[in-house]
Order: C-alpha cells, then sequence, then structure tokens
C-alpha cells in the first residue's frame, strides 16, 4: 500500500500457506496480470488488466467497452 492505495504485487495465500491468488495494482487500479491457483497451487486462471479494464482471460483477449 501507498498512501492507503493498493500498489504493486499483492500475494494471498489459504491457512496452510498455499497460494491462491496474485494480484498487482497501480495507484489502486487493477494492472497487469491476476493468478488464481487451485490445489496444489496449480495455475488454473489468468486474467490480464490494462488501464484497470479487463482486457484477457487465459490469455484470449475479450471485447470492451473501448474496442
Amino acid at each position: 500500500y501507498v498512501l492507503g492505495v493498493k500498489d504493486g504485487k499483492h500475494q494471498y495465500r489459504d491457512l496452510n500457506g498455499s497460494l491462491v491468488r496474485v494480484e498487482r495494482y497501480e495507484n489502486g487500479q487493477r494492472s497487469g496480470k491476476w493468478m488464481y491457483y487451485g490445489p496444489q497451487q496449480t495455475l488454473v486462471q489468468t486474467l490480464e488488466y490494462r488501464d484497470s479494464e479487463l482486457y484477457k482471460i487465459d490469455g484470449q483477449r475479450i471485447n470492451s467497452k473501448k474496442d
């Protein structure tokens, strides 16, 4: 956090310490690749954000309001 606003890489873990998800922020805005993990910390989904808008799901570009 910078001045109370999320910034940079945030990792979330379950009670056993296993990685559940990784998120990235720039000045409180969603940014870059977010990764979600399942059992045995296997990657189950990736989301990519550009200008805080969802841009890709699992590497596939999606249509947005800006397109």
